[in-house]
């Protein structure tokens, strides 16, 4: 009885916490937001890990659109550590339960790529590739003023360094927390 009783108080305070956060997008705020990806890359007898961090700020223009700017760091387990910087558009589905689910497309500009034919390249010199990010995810209030968030992205970087054209896809998913600001 004691476990059925505890599972109930859990599930009351998850209630409580989703009914409050119904509130979160009925006016204009910002969203600020960091998740991290953890990637393991492994081809014949190499391996190679990477941790991508993304840092965002956003702007509800409505209460289900959204502008984000963000800067994201990729630090491989050897080498330097390479950024991103896109500009994102998301809708914010509204759900019943308050989950709210999204999805986004942006642009960016990037020095780095994960993988480029056998090599793991971290920082390449003197490079400035596009990077185009698409994906979707799902936001879970925690309270009146943060959620945790979990998304899947899909990446495609373009450009070309010397006479290598590059054109690689990259597929991740990401667990962070966003808090919402007035």
């Amino acid at each position: 009885m004691p476990k059925k009783l505890f599972f109930l108080i859990i599930i009351f305070c998850l209630l409580v916490s989703i009914v409050k956060a119904q509130s979160i997008l009925t006016k204009r705020t910002f969203e600020a937001s960091v998740s991290a990806s953890f990637q393991l890359f492994s081809e014949n007898d190499n391996t190679e890990t990477f941790i991508n961090i993304p840092l965002r700020l956003g702007f509800f223009i409505t209460p289900r659109w959204e502008v984000e700017g963000e800067f994201a760091i990729t630090k491989p387990q050897s080498g330097d550590a390479g950024f991103i910087l896109s500009g994102l558009l998301s809708y914010n589905f509204r759900t019943p339960g308050g989950i709210m689910p999204f999805a986004f497309a942006g642009y960016g500009v990037t020095n780095s790529v994960p993988v480029i034919t056998n090599n793991v390249v971290a920082s390449i010199p003197d490079a400035t590739l596009g990077v185009l990010s698409l994906g979707g995810g799902v936001k879970i209030p925690i309270g009146s003023k943060a959620a945790l968030r979990s998304e899947y992205r899909f990446q495609n970087f373009t450009g070309s360094q010397g006479n290598a054209d590059i054109d690689f896809q990259v597929h991740s998913l990401f667990t962070g927390v966003s808090l919402f600001l007035p």
